[in-house]
């Protein structure tokens, strides 16, 4: 049933703009956030940004640890996949690496 409902909403092109729109703020609030503490990130056109951290593996578990979707390149240790979600979540992303890194400044308010 999920499934069914899942490609009805593909036909729905509303939908699927609004979906587009809150995936490309998202983005850019998450990369600017990551930005804000100095990281490194990679550009993508998807869902997720791979980004630059002090410990991979240590970021991931933070992260893993806070149910937040995130990866980890084993031939890639510096680096961390953070996958978009809502304003409030990434907000909420953005708030537990500063806990990893304190020293990171405060990122900007996002509109």
């Amino acid at each position: 049933m999920a499934q069914a409902a899942a490609i009805a909403a593909l036909d729905d092109a509303e939908f699927v703009q609004r979906s587009r729109e809150a995936n490309r703020t998202g983005l850019k609030q998450l990369a600017d956030g990551f930005r804000a503490f100095g990281s490194h990130v990679r550009a993508v056109r998807r869902q997720f940004h791979l980004v630059q951290v002090p410990d991979g593996a240590k970021a991931f578990a933070f992260m893993q640890a806070r149910a937040r979707s995130s990866g980890r390149l084993e031939i890639c240790p510096t680096h961390v996949r953070i996958t978009v979600g809502t304003a409030a979540q990434n907000e909420r992303c953005l708030t537990n690496l500063r806990r990893i890194w304190p020293q990171a400044p405060k990122p900007k308010q996002w509109n």
